[in-house]
């Protein structure tokens, strides 16, 4: 969507017809040109869906940056595509190549399911909230960035000497 986007202002700022190779009548905004090829015409429905969108992606970027401040890492990153993902497996604590796994068709399903698990377990969360992170993230990122929430470093036990002790 974003890729049609751009494609569309481009072709607005140019003056170039969506649909031809000619050129457009002029009339065209980039605002326009942009509701008319992503909702292909679809009036008040359309509209109606641009604001839901926009709604979702900004409550999700407000939440995770929020998210990303509180737990040590720069909060414009949840602006930035795949870098977002990338500061999501640092705050889970997951090994650098998991970001690979995002870009694998089928396989990006693991990182995506057990990513936000072990952020919302950080963030001393229950699982049924790691839920809540991955189908409605909308609602949970900020919940988690805005709330009173403090990411915590994991715990790891030791033993020495055949005593368990927390690191």
């Amino acid at each position: 969507m974003i890729l049609m986007t751009a494609f569309c202002i481009w072709c607005a700022v140019e003056g170039r017809s969506i649909y031809s190779q000619g050129e457009a009548d002029g009339n065209v905004s980039a605002g326009v040109a942009v509701f008319y090829v992503t909702y292909a015409q679809g009036g008040a429905a359309g509209a109606i869906n641009v604001g839901i969108a926009l709604f979702v992606v900004a409550a999700i970027a407000l939440g995770q940056w929020m998210v990303f401040e509180k737990a040590g890492q720069p909060g414009w990153g949840a602006l930035i595509p795949i870098y977002n993902f990338y500061l999501l497996v640092r705050i889970s604590e997951r090994p650098t190549w998991w970001l690979i796994l995002y870009l694998i068709p089928i396989v990006n399903a693991i990182p995506l399911v057990l990513v936000p698990l072990a952020v919302a377990r950080h963030f001393e969360r229950s699982t049924l909230f790691g839920w809540g992170l991955i189908l409605f993230g909308f609602v949970f990122y900020p919940i988690l960035g805005f709330g009173s929430a403090q990411y915590s470093k994991p715990k790891y036990i030791r033993y020495h000497e055949g005593q368990p002790y927390v690191c």
